[in-house]
């Protein structure tokens, strides 16, 4: 079924070099579901081939292999051929840099009460502010306004 979708939709439409990431992530890191039909595939064996892969290979890896798994379900549900995909609900086996949420940042610490933060880190990140954003967009536009009075 992999080659299916593989000759029907990536080898058409992508470029080489994603071309051979998706082999290499579907025939390569998924075999061990392979022996399996679509309809056997659970999400503990998915999260399980998940958890190894982060182990192995690291967690950008894992999440990249997530994604053409993701992908492959998706394409078998547009066909058909699966009532559901299975990594719904899966989490992203690793964080990846610049990629955490937007309501961490300690300008609006009300929104973050509905955010999901994740377990793997007791703090946010802060950054250093740039130059002339160390302040509230507000105070900014009000500075602005004091020192450039209209004509």
């Amino acid at each position: 079924m992999v080659e299916r979708y593989l000759d029907a939709r990536v080898r058409r439409e992508l470029s080489a070099r994603s071309v051979a990431e998706f082999e290499r992530y579907l025939l390569r890191y998924w075999r061990p579901l392979h022996g399996l039909a679509l309809a056997e595939v659970a999400r503990a064996d998915i999260a399980a081939v998940l958890e190894e892969l982060a182990r192995e290979r690291g967690g950008i890896t894992a999440n990249r292999a997530r994604g053409a798994l993701s992908a492959f379900w998706s394409w078998a549900m547009a066909q058909g051929l699966v009532e559901g995909n299975p990594l719904v609900g899966l989490r992203l086996p690793s964080m990846e840099p610049g990629t955490e949420p937007v309501c961490e940042r300690r300008r609006w610490p009300v929104a973050t009460s509905g955010c999901h933060v994740p377990e793997d880190r007791s703090r946010p990140r802060t950054r250093r502010p740039e130059k002339g954003r160390d302040r509230a967009p507000t105070d900014a536009l009000a500075e602005r306004a004091r020192t450039n009075p209209p004509s």
